[in-house]
């Protein structure tokens, strides 16, 4: 479905939604994604941040989450750590990427 689609399908659900347009934001190609963070497809984490050497990356988080405790992967799908929202946040902003709170939902 394409976004046109996507909002019919909610409406004919009868699902209540708001759209929020953002400047252009676009997803890392698996190319793009392994020079920059280290990652493969599937295995995508907020910590392959850490890899971002020329801090390309800007990071989003829900405002949902703040103070509360997420499970994210540690740079590998195989295991997952439980930390802080705000404490990921910090760890992202020491390493020198941008990072912002914002309202998704």
């Amino acid at each position: 479905m394409n976004k046109q689609e996507v909002y019919a399908y909610l409406t004919e659900q009868k699902i209540s939604y708001e759209v929020m347009e953002y400047r252009a934001l676009s997803f890392a190609s698996p190319d793009e994604l392994f020079s920059i963070m280290k990652l493969i497809p599937g295995a995508v984490t907020p910590l392959g941040i850490l890899n971002d050497e020329k801090r390309r990356v800007h990071f989003y988080l829900d405002q949902e989450f703040q103070e509360n405790k997420i499970g994210i992967h540690p740079n590998e799908n195989t295991a997952t750590i439980w930390l802080q929202a705000d404490d990921l946040m910090r760890l992202i902003l020491v390493h020198g990427n941008e990072a912002e709170v914002v309202e998704i939902g």
